[in-house]
């Protein structure tokens, strides 16, 4: 258990120590545009993010005690970070509100394996292209050539 301390040391709050990791992408975490207090929020939503229900749900409360800051700074913090599209929010009844990110702030698990990725003609170890039904042989140069053999002398890699 986590406590947060006053000044006069007596615990005031007990919460959850969120354990594990999180894995976000760094352009999300240094985004300029976050201030100090939309920051804190943030970092605390994404903590608190459930892969299996996709989404995030914690308190108002805990939300204040993690970031360090008080109700009318966590309810203005949350407003910018909806108005700049950062995260999204669906009030439940009889429950904490649940908290989603359009921004996609979490790495994709999804990776496209080698044999399934695109592969590119070459002739002669030169890169083509298909333009207007022809092909073309693109030489050291820049130069569009246009070639004039069998489809079957095309390298695919």
């Amino acid at each position: 258990m986590r406590e947060k301390l006053s000044t006069n040391s007596i615990i005031i709050k007990k919460t959850k120590i969120v354990k594990g990791f999180s894995s976000v992408l760094n352009r999300e975490l240094r985004d300029p545009n976050l201030k100090g207090s939309e920051y804190k929020v943030f970092v605390v939503l994404l903590t608190y993010y459930n892969k299996k229900k996709r989404y995030s749900y914690p308190s108002s409360r805990t939300i204040e005690i993690e970031a360090g800051i008080c109700r009318s700074t966590r309810r203005k913090a949350i407003k910018s970070l909806i108005n700049k599209n950062k995260i999204r929010i669906k009030f439940r009844t009889g429950a904490t509100s649940a908290f989603t990110f359009p921004c996609k702030p979490f790495p994709s698990k999804k990776k496209t394996p080698e044999w399934e990725k695109k592969k590119k003609p070459f002739f002669q170890y030169q890169p083509m292209r298909k333009k207007d039904g022809k092909w073309f042989v693109i030489d050291d140069g820049g130069e569009w050539l246009e070639f004039v053999g069998d489809e079957k002398e095309i390298l695919w890699k």
